[in-house]
């Protein structure tokens, strides 16, 4: 079950009129999950859009950079969510492995332009660089591989040294991938759930349970308990379904009638 959620439903077609999601005196029915929701043991929510992900793109600019003689410049490029090692295992205190790069002018000052096709090919000659070097008019690009991105590496830090001036920009923003096949089997989603051309959004309640589990006499007491929804996104009447459910959970929900009676 996804991250130890207590009840968990993927939504792969979705019924027209948002008929999903129903709710009677405060307790709201959702296909799939095996108990109804009472609202007033909720705790917290949020919801997560589907993105298919984007590389991030990283520039390190060494036109803006004092450039002299016999010096050393260094570039790192650290992916802080990747292994720590390439044969996989990510350490305990969650090091992470920075790839750094140097180059050394010699007894001439190089050219800005001569400076980042150097970095361009060192960083393209690593078999365990997880970007893609380029180099055009002293502007060194850094882009994240695609098995990089596929692999939840996340966003990069880039690092400058030796270069005096020298700047780190970004080009195109990282955006991790979200509500893809692959994420929901990482969140331990029974692969017999997923639809392989899903784009899921997933909402995930934080919700009070009734236990008597080590409660004296048998009184009930509640623990914290989470239950997750993944709906298609790409599904028809998706837009209904949505729709009514945030109302719900944000508290906009205008069908007074709905929330009212003795509840479960």
């Amino acid at each position: 079950m996804a991250q130890n959620a207590r009840q968990l439903t993927v939504l792969n077609t979705i019924q027209a009129a948002a008929a999903d999601v129903t709710m009677a005196q405060g307790n709201v029915t959702i296909t799939g999950l095996g108990k109804a929701i009472k609202l007033s043991d909720g705790i917290d929510y949020t919801v997560t859009a589907y993105a298919a992900g984007t590389a991030g793109v990283k520039t390190v600019d060494f036109t803006t950079a004092t450039i002299g003689a016999s010096t050393p410049f260094l570039v790192t490029v650290e992916f802080p969510n990747a292994f720590a090692f390439p044969n996989g295992g990510q350490e305990a205190n969650e090091l992470s492995r920075i790839r750094s790069y140097s180059i050394y002018t010699g007894t001439s000052a190089p050219t800005a332009t001569v400076l980042a096709e150097a970095f361009r090919d060192a960083i393209n000659a690593d078999i365990y660089s997880k970007v893609t070097a380029s180099a055009a008019a002293g502007v060194l690009t850094l882009t994240q591989t695609a098995a990089s991105l596929a692999d939840f590496d996340g966003d990069s830090v880039i690092g400058v040294g030796g270069a005096q001036g020298a700047t780190a920009g970004v080009t195109t923003p990282y955006v991790s991938p979200a509500g893809t096949p692959t994420v929901l089997a990482r969140e331990g989603v029974p692969a017999a759930l997923i639809s392989a051309t899903g784009q899921y959004t997933k909402y995930d309640l934080t919700l009070r349970y009734p236990t008597t589990n080590g409660v004296a006499n048998g009184a009930k007491g509640f623990v914290e308990g989470r239950a997750v929804i993944y709906a298609a996104a790409n599904a028809a009447n998706y837009a209904a379904f949505n729709t009514k459910l945030t109302d719900i959970l944000d508290g906009s929900y205008a069908t007074v009638a709905e929330f009212l009676g003795f509840g479960m």
